[in-house]
């Protein structure tokens, strides 16, 4: 019966501590992301800054597209937006076309 005590007890604890263990991850992850996301809008910012000639790499395509129903106040980004789609994959080009209603 003690040993049964013991054991219950251990449990306890373990199930706590595996839930502020839970907790801590949750709130890195959290940190982490809104680092990321920090770091993001800062990219965003400098490509919106850069003249509309420019070419976007592969890295800030992919910046462009992840946040493009985002950056519809920034009139900057709809030529950096435009650049970012795939118009031969037609999803791609039909979200496009959509969000121009929506930018206008």
């Amino acid at each position: 019966m003690m040993q049964e005590k013991k054991k219950r007890e251990q449990k306890s604890k373990n199930t706590v501590g595996n839930a502020i263990a839970d907790k801590f991850l949750q709130k890195s992850k959290l940190v982490r992301q809104i680092s990321a996301v920090g770091e993001d809008e800062k990219k965003l910012k400098e490509i919106s800054n850069r003249p509309g000639f420019m070419v976007l790499d592969q890295m800030e395509r992919a910046l462009v597209r992840k946040f493009r129903h985002d950056i519809k106040d920034n009139k900057k980004l709809l030529i950096k937006m435009l650049k970012s789609v795939n118009w031969h994959n037609e999803e791609q080009r039909d979200d496009a076309v959509e969000l121009l209603y929506q930018w206008a």
